[in-house]
């Protein structure tokens, strides 16, 4: 926040603010709520934020000329030497709000891309704790968890042209049941952006490019599977010279291992690794030299496949060699 000259964090029910120069610490007010899907003990996990009427604070655009702020469940800018504001959306409510933390401007800051978002069923579940640590008696805490069947917070990304005051719905025929959208992130040429849809049921993962003039939408990386994508213990991804090239990873063989992406087309180049083992984690990219390393187990012939090597491969799958045992 101010302009990254400090950070914000939550202890317990209360928001703070840390100087980055001086280090000083100071109370901002109440924690805000988090998104997640997850157990938090003694407090309530929410899928997403409440109902947003309005920011206080703004998101300066990165030429410095431009604020983002919401105002009314809707976008709208302003500009530094706040003499002029006007909105960017009209289409907000308070039960399909635009959401201030996805705003994210373009390099260029010729555009922004947000999240407008359509809250779904939040049920709460309550627990009693019958041997707290730091109390003799018991305690009361909820959490929220969704069942089967009930209807998620569905996050809808939208893009705006700064200059031309022009809103553009982009189509969500490729992320149509999402349990989760990941955070919107722009190319550094601003031509586009993209976002990890996870769909619910977790069969479906796409990487979705969205082009920043017509907002047309494409899978740049299309994961579907009759079992499951373990996207919170397996999946990997790193993007090369501005996304011209994608290493990801997958287990569409039948074994964990990584893949080189051409991210102008999303077809796959080549498969880096490959064999009846699997891939634990890469450690480094090494872009000059276009080698990964990583750690796999299974390779070895007579060792428990438990037991972990680091390797080092180059892009196009060859030169592989182990580095330590």
């Amino acid at each position: 926040v101010d302009e990254e000259k400090a950070v914000q964090f939550d202890v317990g029910g209360t928001r703070w603010k840390c100087d980055l120069e001086t280090y000083a610490v100071t109370k901002v007010g109440p924690a805000q709520q988090r998104r997640g899907r997850g157990r938090d003990r003694m407090s309530m996990w929410i899928r997403g934020p409440e109902p947003q009427a309005s920011s206080d604070d703004a998101k300066l655009s990165p030429d410095k000329q431009w604020e983002a702020f919401i105002r009314n469940y809707n976008v709208w800018l302003r500009s530094k030497d706040k003499e002029k504001e006007y909105p960017l959306s009209n289409d907000g409510s308070e039960g399909d709000y635009y959401t201030y933390r996805s705003i994210t401007w373009s390099p260029d800051s010729k555009k922004i891309a947000a999240y407008r978002l359509r809250r779904g069923h939040h049920r709460t579940i309550h627990y009693v704790e019958s041997s707290p640590r730091d109390q003799l008696q018991p305690r009361h805490w909820k959490m929220e968890y969704a069942k089967p069947g009930d209807a998620l917070d569905i996050d809808q990304p939208v893009l705006f042209l700064v200059s031309e005051k022009k809103q553009i719905q982009i189509d969500n025929a490729l992320f149509q049941n999402p349990y989760d959208l990941s955070s919107l992130e722009w190319r550094k040429d601003s031509n586009s952006f993209t976002f990890e849809y996870n769909a619910r049921g977790h069969q479906v993962y796409r990487i979705i490019e969205v082009d920043s003039e017509t907002g047309t939408t494409r899978a740049l990386i299309n994961e579907e599977t009759k079992t499951f994508f373990s996207y919170s213990g397996k999946k990997y991804r790193h993007d090369i010279a501005d996304g011209k090239e994608i290493i990801w990873m997958s287990e569409r063989d039948g074994w964990n291992h990584l893949y080189l992406y051409d991210g102008a087309t999303g077809k796959v180049t080549n498969q880096i690794t490959r064999g009846r083992w699997v891939v634990r984690n890469v450690q480094k990219i090494d872009e000059d030299s276009r080698q990964v390393f990583f750690s796999a187990s299974g390779m070895e012939p007579g060792q428990d496949p438990y037991f972990v090597h680091h390797y080092r491969i180059n892009f196009d799958g060859t030169g592989l060699t182990s580095k330590t045992g």
